[in-house]
């Protein structure tokens, strides 16, 4: 589905505007949106989204993270899914082409990283690969999604995007941020069903808000706070549906006993100023040598 932007439509005033809105989510969750003259169901499921998309704007604001009344395509997430699980493949299969140990060597490539053991962050930001365009459509409409929902200005753009796997034996991460600006936002498409506490992303409400909060998590946890961490949150999320949050939000990925967990994502720039640095070298894993491999630090050393 194209979302129409609310505050350019030429027929629309802003005394409608959160109605059309309601519709538009109706629309992208599958749900027929409202008639003409629309009964007491099709107004009870409106309030009900319309309450749901408030919530979703007050808790990124508030919590620096939320879940979202939307949800791709089923076609989309399907082709999204075949599309990470290829390149993966594609990618592993030429590391340990170049002599790399993918599930012990710590590497930093053009098109995928692997920093921590089992976890992999892939990027599809060139050209090499053959699923480009229903990679490009599932992101679209996911950003176009998460926008209209959140009421991004128009001029809000996706400066990268990209999927992390992780896989059984990857363990608990520290924590971190995405980054210090503000501005910028992490849109997450889970590709499975993610359950509350699981193999997810824990966050830190309100810690977006705090400068220090980073090094405070650190200290706490390693001191093993029970307050501390009992006040974390790892929501669940359906296959398709959008998980977003603050780059200044405190977070970590949570241990993975079970399976592969494909999570896409798409990092959004509300300010015309804000910019990242990728996370990606510009070494190609293609054309490394194996002396570059030999030099690479391995998990099993430490």
């Amino acid at each position: 589905m194209h979302f129409v932007s609310i505050d350019r439509h030429p027929k629309i005033t802003k005394k409608w505007s959160n109605l059309f809105l309601c519709m538009l989510l109706l629309s992208s969750c599958n749900i027929n949106a409202l008639s003409v003259s629309p009964n007491r169901s099709e107004l009870k499921t409106s309030t009900t989204i319309f309450a749901a998309v408030k919530e979703a704007q007050i808790n990124l604001s508030n919590l620096g993270f939320a879940s979202l009344p939307c949800k791709v395509d089923d076609s989309l997430l399907t082709h999204g899914r075949d599309a990470v699980q290829k390149r993966l493949d594609l990618l592993l299969s030429a590391a340990e082409d170049a002599g790399c140990d993918v599930e012990q060597t710590a590497f930093v490539f053009q098109e995928i990283c692997h920093r921590q053991p089992y976890r992999y962050d892939i990027s599809f930001e060139d050209n090499t690969h053959d699923a480009l365009t229903e990679w490009r459509n599932l992101i679209d409409e996911a950003v176009r999604q998460a926008c209209e929902c959140l009421e991004f200005p128009s001029h809000s753009r996706v400066i990268m995007s990209g999927a992390v796997v992780s896989r059984p034996g990857a363990d608990m991460q520290n924590f971190h941020v995405d980054g210090k600006m503000s501005g910028l936002y992490t849109l997450f498409i889970p590709l499975v069903d993610v359950d509350p506490n699981s193999d997810g992303t824990q966050f830190w409400p309100e810690s977006h808000l705090d400068e220090d909060a980073l090094s405070c998590a650190l200290r706490i946890d390693h001191d093993g706070d029970s307050e501390f961490l009992n006040s974390l949150e790892s929501p669940g999320c359906a296959a398709g549906s959008l998980l977003i949050f603050d780059y200044r939000v405190v977070h970590r990925g949570r241990p993975n006993t079970s399976r592969d967990r494909p999570m896409a994502y798409a990092v959004i720039a509300t300010d015309s100023d804000a910019w990242d640095a990728h996370n990606f070298s510009r070494q190609s894993v293609f054309d490394v040598l194996p002396i570059q491999i030999e030099q690479m630090d391995r998990f099993d050393d430490y």
